[in-house]
């Protein structure tokens, strides 16, 4: 009922794709003909454990999915999109059952939610991404490796996000950084300054950072709003991107548009 309804046709696509996920991997893990009112806490405990694992399944119009082992936080946002639903189906009256509730009661009343992880970062040292760079056209001979762990390096930006960087979101003149600028929805530049600041970015160039492809900055209770941003380049920063353009990217002839770093098989598919 929740995939029929005008909220989850509301969803913004990525948090309905994420949504999409949780109900699928439900539905391999307890069955598509577990009943809610068996919902406890054995249930959820099991829907946590085989996400941390990892697992694979059929869908039902004939492909597969596969999902990677997942930690704690992860694993604790699926339970609450769940539970969104949940509570979705409370104050929704039965489609087919005139005068009762699609769920008459809280299903997560005696259930514990699992806890949020404790990330464990460490921190890369400058002396270690130069001896990572020294071996990343060995690794990656296309050069995608080489200016990914660049834009990392100098940015701090998130790995998945970078991979679904595309060409044009690369701004190289005054002019593409200005444009960039007016269409971006974060107003850290006021218009009066929009110009001078475009001069002195080009210096460098930009990166212009699509908020589509960020993470959900949430806990999976609700949408956030999340804003595009443009982000000034180093000298190191872009060395790497000229080289990767001139020796790489320009080579295979695709579109302004393409991905920067397109997947093996597929020229307009992101990496």
């Amino acid at each position: 009922e929740y995939r029929k309804s005008t909220e989850y046709a509301g969803l913004r696509p990525k948090y309905a794709r994420e949504m999409a996920a949780v109900m699928q991997i439900a539905e391999a893990v307890l069955g598509s003909d577990f009943k809610t009112d068996a919902w406890d806490q054995e249930a959820c405990d099991r829907l946590v454990e085989a996400r941390g694992r990892g697992l694979k399944f059929d869908l039902t119009d004939g492909g597969r999915r596969r999902f990677g082992r997942a930690g704690k936080t992860t694993c604790r946002t699926m339970i609450v999109m769940l539970r969104r639903i949940f509570r979705w189906a409370m104050g929704r009256k039965h489609p087919r059952k005139p005068g009762t509730w699609l769920l008459p009661h809280d299903p997560f009343a005696r259930v514990r939610m699992p806890r949020k992880g404790v990330a464990r970062v460490s921190i890369l040292t400058h002396d270690r991404y130069l001896i990572m760079l020294d071996f990343a056209d060995e690794i990656d001979p296309t050069g995608r490796f080489r200016l990914i762990l660049a834009d990392a390096r100098w940015t701090g930006h998130r790995l998945g996000a970078i991979c679904q960087t595309l060409r044009s979101d690369l701004l190289l003149t005054a002019e593409e950084v200005e444009e960039a600028l007016h269409r971006s929805q974060c107003k850290y530049v006021t218009p009066d300054q929009i110009r001078r600041v475009a001069k002195l970015y080009s210096r460098y160039g930009a990166i212009y950072r699509r908020w589509e492809v960020q993470k959900q900055g949430a806990s999976g209770e609700e949408e956030v709003v999340q804003y595009d941003r443009v982000v000034p380049l180093g000298p190191a920063h872009r060395a790497e991107i000229d080289q990767y353009l001139e020796h790489h990217w320009e080579q295979l002839g695709l579109p302004h548009d393409a991905p920067l770093y397109p997947s093996e098989n597929d020229d307009a598919r992101c990496l």
